[in-house]
């Protein structure tokens, strides 16, 4: 099975020979032929996204870019053991020098927003008037 490491691995070495392709699939259907056709990696496209959709490009939505549906990627049992894989390799990942933890998208803001539910939001002297 090929995991995110592997991956990652194989990715690198790409780049150790120089430069090489990474063509830009619009859908599913060009992923596949690109893939036969023998490239070794494929990039990700806002075009496609939002041709698929009937829009330009860069002209999709937050909340269009968000609404994406577990099943496309298969049954939800496998789609959840991947991404909770994919986190494992990603917290896993060697840290640079002083950093000390790996965060996932959203996760910092997630742990601001308990914080200040359990704990209040700090305001500035400045914008506090006493009487």
């Amino acid at each position: 099975m090929n995991t995110s490491t592997d991956s990652r691995a194989v990715f690198r070495r790409l780049h150790e020979s120089g430069c090489f392709v990474m063509p830009n699939p619009w859908d599913v259907g060009s992923a596949r032929v690109l893939e036969q056709l023998g490239f070794p990696a494929l990039a990700t496209t806002s075009s496609g996204l939002a041709w698929s959709l009937g829009k330009r490009d860069n002209s999709v939505s937050r909340n269009e870019r968000l609404a994406i549906d577990p099943d496309a990627f298969g049954e939800i049992a496998d789609f959840k053991r991947e991404v909770d894989r994919l986190v494992r390799d990603i917290r896993g990942s060697e840290r640079m020098p002083g950093v000390d933890r790996i965060w996932m998208p959203g996760e910092q803001s997630h742990e601001k927003r308990v914080r200040q539910a359990r704990e209040g939001i700090t305001l500035a002297p400045q914008l506090v008037k006493i009487p």
